[in-house]
């Protein structure tokens, strides 16, 4: 299981990235999102054939993330 997090200290935004098999055995990136001032967060399940391919993905989401001030 892969766990990244970042974290906005500008606006207590928080952007989080988690990787690991569901039940059938296939790997998943789920990815939650949200904030202090606001009352929840939202999450999005995302398939991937292969774990490198899943770990790829979020570090394109990494880049994406620093570029918008988040933290590690």
């Amino acid at each position: 299981m892969l766990i990244r997090q970042w974290i906005n200290p500008n606006n207590g935004r928080f952007y989080a990235a988690r990787i690991c098999k569901d039940l059938f055995g296939e790997w998943t990136l789920t990815l939650t999102w949200g904030g202090k001032k606001r009352r929840g967060s939202a999450m999005k399940h995302f398939p991937f054939d292969s774990f490198y391919d899943a770990v790829s993905k979020v570090f394109e989401i990494d880049k994406v993330r620093t570029r918008h001030g988040y933290k590690f």
